[in-house]
């Protein structure tokens, strides 16, 4: 996995339920924004973070540790999902 993606992977539960929620497409910094009303036990510190790197260029190998992460961020978003069907 690219660093570029690993960045997408990170921004993407914030993207995700952003979109379901309010039906349209915002830019990465909407989304985060979003998360932090969204109660929905994913890490938006590290959502931040990944967000942060991607916005000023820095190098985001400093979150690589925090990989093992997806996983459960994708759990959450599922179970985000699923309770508001």
């Amino acid at each position: 996995m690219t660093i570029k993606r690993y960045l997408r992977a990170l921004l993407y539960p914030a993207r995700l339920l952003y979109s379901r929620e309010t039906g349209a497409m915002g830019s990465n910094d909407e989304a985060v924004v979003f998360m932090h009303a969204c109660a929905c036990g994913i890490d938006v510190d590290l959502i931040e973070r990944a967000l942060r790197c991607r916005n000023e260029g820095s190098d985001p190998q400093r979150l690589f540790p925090e990989r093992t992460k997806l996983i459960g961020m994708r759990e959450a978003c599922q179970r985000c999902i699923k309770a508001r069907e």
